[in-house]
Protein backbone atom coordinates (compact mmCIF):
# COMPACT_ATOMS: atom_id res chain seq x y z
CA UNK A 1 0.00 0.00 0.00
CA UNK A 2 1.62 3.50 -1.16
CA UNK A 3 2.11 6.23 1.47
CA UNK A 4 -0.88 8.17 0.09
CA UNK A 5 -3.56 5.20 0.22
CA UNK A 6 -2.45 4.50 3.94
CA UNK A 7 -2.89 8.29 4.84
CA UNK A 8 -6.50 8.18 3.35
CA UNK A 9 -7.35 5.13 4.77
CA UNK A 10 -6.17 6.15 7.93
CA UNK A 11 -7.62 9.88 8.02
CA UNK A 12 -11.24 8.20 6.97
CA UNK A 13 -10.59 5.63 9.97
CA UNK A 14 -10.22 8.45 12.43
CA UNK A 15 -12.83 10.30 10.95
CA UNK A 16 -15.48 7.21 11.70
CA UNK A 17 -14.26 7.16 15.36
CA UNK A 18 -15.09 10.83 15.86
CA UNK A 19 -18.61 10.76 14.57
CA UNK A 20 -18.57 7.35 16.87
CA UNK A 21 -16.65 9.31 20.50
CA UNK A 22 -19.19 12.36 20.03
CA UNK A 23 -22.57 10.22 19.51
CA UNK A 24 -24.82 12.23 21.71
CA UNK A 25 -24.71 15.39 19.83
CA UNK A 26 -24.63 12.71 16.73
CA UNK A 27 -27.95 11.11 18.24
CA UNK A 28 -29.55 14.40 19.11
CA UNK A 29 -28.97 15.94 15.51
CA UNK A 30 -30.67 12.46 14.06
CA UNK A 31 -33.53 12.66 15.81
CA UNK A 32 -34.00 16.58 15.21
CA UNK A 33 -33.93 15.42 11.77
CA UNK A 34 -36.93 12.70 12.61
CA UNK A 35 -38.67 15.36 13.66
CA UNK A 36 -38.28 17.39 11.04
CA UNK A 37 -39.13 14.71 8.34
CA UNK A 38 -42.78 13.92 10.68
CA UNK A 39 -43.64 17.55 10.75
CA UNK A 40 -43.74 16.98 7.00
CA UNK A 41 -45.26 13.83 6.67
CA UNK A 42 -48.24 15.10 8.96
CA UNK A 43 -48.45 18.60 7.13
CA UNK A 44 -48.79 17.54 3.23
CA UNK A 45 -51.98 15.20 4.02
CA UNK A 46 -53.72 18.26 5.96
CA UNK A 47 -52.60 20.57 2.86
CA UNK A 48 -53.70 18.50 0.33
CA UNK A 49 -57.12 17.65 2.50
CA UNK A 50 -57.48 21.42 1.92
CA UNK A 51 -56.80 21.22 -2.04
CA UNK A 52 -60.06 18.53 -1.92
CA UNK A 53 -62.11 21.06 -0.64
CA UNK A 54 -61.56 23.48 -2.94
CA UNK A 55 -61.25 21.83 -5.88
CA UNK A 56 -63.91 18.97 -4.88
CA UNK A 57 -61.96 16.10 -5.92
CA UNK A 58 -60.83 12.91 -3.68
CA UNK A 59 -57.24 13.44 -2.32
CA UNK A 60 -55.74 10.86 -4.36
CA UNK A 61 -56.64 12.66 -7.88
CA UNK A 62 -55.78 16.64 -5.91
CA UNK A 63 -52.60 17.38 -7.73
CA UNK A 64 -50.45 20.93 -6.41
CA UNK A 65 -47.47 22.18 -8.48
CA UNK A 66 -47.44 18.90 -10.30
CA UNK A 67 -47.27 16.49 -7.22
CA UNK A 68 -49.82 14.17 -5.67
CA UNK A 69 -50.51 13.13 -2.46
CA UNK A 70 -48.28 10.13 -2.77
CA UNK A 71 -45.19 12.14 -5.11
CA UNK A 72 -45.30 15.19 -2.08
CA UNK A 73 -44.86 12.12 0.69
CA UNK A 74 -42.07 10.55 -1.28
CA UNK A 75 -40.32 13.18 -2.43
CA UNK A 76 -40.06 13.86 1.56
CA UNK A 77 -38.74 10.86 2.64
CA UNK A 78 -35.96 10.99 -0.38
CA UNK A 79 -35.36 14.89 0.56
CA UNK A 80 -35.07 13.50 4.04
CA UNK A 81 -32.55 10.19 3.03
CA UNK A 82 -30.12 12.34 0.15
CA UNK A 83 -29.83 15.36 3.25
CA UNK A 84 -28.74 12.63 5.79
CA UNK A 85 -26.72 10.97 3.65
CA UNK A 86 -24.94 14.01 2.55
CA UNK A 87 -24.67 15.88 5.58
CA UNK A 88 -21.19 17.37 5.62
CA UNK A 89 -20.55 16.76 9.83
CA UNK A 90 -21.05 21.09 10.04
CA UNK A 91 -17.41 21.11 8.25
CA UNK A 92 -17.84 24.78 8.30
CA UNK A 93 -17.70 25.15 11.97
CA UNK A 94 -14.58 22.84 12.16
CA UNK A 95 -13.03 24.82 9.87
CA UNK A 96 -13.76 28.04 11.83
CA UNK A 97 -12.38 26.33 15.24
CA UNK A 98 -9.22 25.00 13.43
CA UNK A 99 -8.50 28.53 12.27
CA UNK A 100 -9.94 30.44 15.26
CA UNK A 101 -8.12 28.32 18.00
CA UNK A 102 -4.94 27.57 16.08
CA UNK A 103 -5.65 24.13 15.03
CA UNK A 104 -4.91 24.73 11.76
CA UNK A 105 -1.23 25.29 12.48
CA UNK A 106 -0.48 21.61 12.94
CA UNK A 107 -2.65 20.84 9.32
CA UNK A 108 0.05 23.06 7.22
CA UNK A 109 2.72 21.41 7.97
CA UNK A 110 1.46 17.49 7.64
CA UNK A 111 2.58 15.98 4.63
CA UNK A 112 -1.57 16.00 3.64
CA UNK A 113 -3.57 18.94 2.13
CA UNK A 114 -6.13 20.56 4.75
CA UNK A 115 -9.30 20.60 2.82
CA UNK A 116 -8.31 17.11 0.82
CA UNK A 117 -8.25 15.22 5.26
CA UNK A 118 -11.34 17.15 5.72
CA UNK A 119 -12.97 16.14 2.63
CA UNK A 120 -11.92 12.20 3.78
CA UNK A 121 -12.91 12.97 7.51
CA UNK A 122 -16.39 14.01 6.28
CA UNK A 123 -17.44 11.00 3.85
CA UNK A 124 -15.97 8.49 6.56
CA UNK A 125 -18.12 10.45 9.29
CA UNK A 126 -21.18 9.87 7.20
CA UNK A 127 -21.54 5.77 7.35
CA UNK A 128 -23.26 5.83 10.41
CA UNK A 129 -25.57 8.89 9.25
CA UNK A 130 -26.15 6.35 6.04
CA UNK A 131 -27.32 2.97 8.11
CA UNK A 132 -29.29 4.97 10.89
CA UNK A 133 -30.83 7.11 8.20
CA UNK A 134 -31.46 3.83 6.02
CA UNK A 135 -33.49 2.38 9.24
CA UNK A 136 -35.17 5.22 10.44
CA UNK A 137 -36.25 5.51 6.41
CA UNK A 138 -37.62 2.08 6.78
CA UNK A 139 -39.78 2.48 9.89
CA UNK A 140 -41.70 5.03 8.83
CA UNK A 141 -42.91 3.99 5.77
CA UNK A 142 -43.80 0.97 7.33
CA UNK A 143 -45.31 2.55 10.11
CA UNK A 144 -47.01 5.84 8.46
CA UNK A 145 -48.14 3.52 6.09
CA UNK A 146 -47.25 5.67 3.47
CA UNK A 147 -47.87 4.53 -0.62
CA UNK A 148 -44.54 5.29 -1.11
CA UNK A 149 -43.61 5.28 -4.65
CA UNK A 150 -40.55 3.17 -6.25
CA UNK A 151 -37.57 3.57 -9.54
CA UNK A 152 -39.07 2.39 -12.39
CA UNK A 153 -35.92 1.56 -13.75
CA UNK A 154 -32.29 0.69 -12.92
CA UNK A 155 -30.99 3.58 -15.22
CA UNK A 156 -32.80 5.72 -12.49
CA UNK A 157 -31.15 4.50 -9.78
CA UNK A 158 -27.66 5.09 -11.54
CA UNK A 159 -28.90 8.52 -12.43
CA UNK A 160 -29.75 9.34 -8.65
CA UNK A 161 -26.13 8.05 -7.23
CA UNK A 162 -24.71 10.12 -9.44
CA UNK A 163 -26.60 12.92 -8.22
CA UNK A 164 -26.20 12.35 -4.70
CA UNK A 165 -22.62 12.23 -5.03
CA UNK A 166 -22.74 15.77 -7.01
CA UNK A 167 -25.02 17.09 -4.18
CA UNK A 168 -22.55 15.99 -1.83
CA UNK A 169 -19.63 17.54 -3.40
CA UNK A 170 -21.94 20.71 -3.80
CA UNK A 171 -22.46 20.80 -0.16
CA UNK A 172 -18.93 20.50 1.08
CA UNK A 173 -17.49 22.95 -1.58
CA UNK A 174 -20.23 25.70 -0.17
CA UNK A 175 -19.29 24.75 3.68
CA UNK A 176 -16.09 25.49 2.90
CA UNK A 177 -16.40 28.53 1.59
CA UNK A 178 -18.00 29.79 4.74
CA UNK A 179 -15.73 28.27 7.08
CA UNK A 180 -12.79 30.09 5.14
CA UNK A 181 -14.63 33.39 5.78
CA UNK A 182 -12.77 33.22 9.37
CA UNK A 183 -9.79 34.33 8.08
CA UNK A 184 -11.66 37.42 7.73
CA UNK A 185 -14.28 37.32 10.20
CA UNK A 186 -13.67 36.92 13.63
CA UNK A 187 -17.21 35.56 13.96
CA UNK A 188 -19.60 33.87 11.06
CA UNK A 189 -22.44 31.51 12.98
CA UNK A 190 -24.41 34.21 11.74
CA UNK A 191 -23.65 33.95 8.12
CA UNK A 192 -23.82 29.89 8.61
CA UNK A 193 -27.39 30.15 10.16
CA UNK A 194 -28.52 32.54 7.44
CA UNK A 195 -26.92 30.19 4.38
CA UNK A 196 -28.71 27.20 5.99
CA UNK A 197 -32.34 29.02 6.12
CA UNK A 198 -31.42 30.00 2.16
CA UNK A 199 -30.03 26.58 1.81
CA UNK A 200 -33.13 25.17 3.04
CA UNK A 201 -35.48 26.83 0.91
CA UNK A 202 -33.81 27.30 -2.20
CA UNK A 203 -32.64 23.02 -2.37
CA UNK A 204 -36.15 22.35 -1.83
CA UNK A 205 -35.63 20.74 1.48
CA UNK A 206 -38.50 22.93 3.07
CA UNK A 207 -40.95 22.29 -0.31
CA UNK A 208 -40.03 21.88 -3.53
CA UNK A 209 -38.96 24.91 -5.16
CA UNK A 210 -41.72 24.42 -8.16
CA UNK A 211 -44.06 26.07 -5.65
CA UNK A 212 -42.12 29.17 -6.32
CA UNK A 213 -43.58 32.00 -8.68
CA UNK A 214 -42.26 30.37 -12.30
CA UNK A 215 -39.82 33.32 -12.86
CA UNK A 216 -38.27 33.01 -9.89
CA UNK A 217 -38.05 28.83 -10.29
CA UNK A 218 -36.69 29.13 -14.20
CA UNK A 219 -33.54 30.88 -12.03
CA UNK A 220 -33.61 28.77 -8.90
CA UNK A 221 -33.14 25.63 -10.32
CA UNK A 222 -29.89 26.46 -12.28
CA UNK A 223 -28.46 27.20 -8.82
CA UNK A 224 -26.46 24.68 -6.89
CA UNK A 225 -28.75 24.92 -3.93
CA UNK A 226 -31.42 22.82 -5.93
CA UNK A 227 -28.62 20.20 -6.60
CA UNK A 228 -28.81 19.42 -2.97
CA UNK A 229 -32.10 17.92 -2.83
CA UNK A 230 -34.44 18.77 -5.65
CA UNK A 231 -33.35 17.67 -8.45
CA UNK A 232 -32.17 14.32 -7.20
CA UNK A 233 -35.53 13.71 -5.85
CA UNK A 234 -37.06 14.62 -9.06
CA UNK A 235 -34.74 12.00 -11.07
CA UNK A 236 -35.93 9.41 -8.47
CA UNK A 237 -39.61 10.41 -8.80
CA UNK A 238 -38.81 10.25 -13.02
CA UNK A 239 -40.38 13.84 -13.26
CA UNK A 240 -36.75 14.27 -15.98
CA UNK A 241 -35.77 12.79 -18.98
CA UNK A 242 -32.77 11.52 -19.78
CA UNK A 243 -31.72 14.55 -22.41
CA UNK A 244 -32.56 16.80 -19.16
CA UNK A 245 -30.37 14.84 -16.63
CA UNK A 246 -26.82 14.82 -19.57
CA UNK A 247 -27.74 18.62 -19.53
CA UNK A 248 -28.03 19.07 -15.57
CA UNK A 249 -24.82 17.16 -15.77
CA UNK A 250 -22.93 19.81 -17.62
CA UNK A 251 -24.30 22.44 -15.31
CA UNK A 252 -23.42 20.62 -11.92
CA UNK A 253 -19.70 20.48 -13.37
CA UNK A 254 -19.49 24.22 -13.91
CA UNK A 255 -20.47 24.50 -10.84
CA UNK A 256 -18.29 22.49 -9.24
CA UNK A 257 -15.46 24.00 -10.84
CA UNK A 258 -16.64 27.19 -9.91
CA UNK A 259 -17.11 26.51 -6.19
CA UNK A 260 -13.44 24.65 -6.38
CA UNK A 261 -11.60 27.56 -7.98
CA UNK A 262 -13.57 29.95 -5.33
CA UNK A 263 -12.22 27.77 -2.37
CA UNK A 264 -9.03 27.58 -3.69
CA UNK A 265 -8.88 31.14 -4.17
CA UNK A 266 -10.21 31.58 -0.48
CA UNK A 267 -7.23 28.93 1.05
CA UNK A 268 -4.99 30.88 -0.83
CA UNK A 269 -5.79 34.45 0.22
CA UNK A 270 -6.27 33.60 3.91
CA UNK A 271 -3.52 31.74 4.55
CA UNK A 272 -1.53 34.29 3.32
CA UNK A 273 -2.98 36.83 5.88
CA UNK A 274 -3.61 34.33 8.37
CA UNK A 275 -1.32 34.97 11.57
CA UNK A 276 -0.55 31.78 13.50
CA UNK A 277 -1.71 31.37 17.34
CA UNK A 278 -2.43 28.95 19.94
CA UNK A 279 -1.62 25.34 18.57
Amino acid sequence: MSGLLKKTVKTAYIGLKTSLVYKYDFILSFLSGIMTLIVQLVFWPVFYQAGTDLSFAEIKDTVIAGYSLSEIMTYSLVVYFIQKGTSIMNISSIIKQDIMSGGINISLIRPIRYLWCKWLLSISGQIMSIVLSMISFILIIIIVNIRFLLPNNLEQIMFLSLFILISYIISFLINCMVGLISFWLLETSSVNMILNAVIAILSGAVFPINYIENNFFSAVRYLPFSYLAWYPAQIYLGKVNNNQIMQNIFICIIWIMILTFAVYIMWRKGVQRYAAFGG
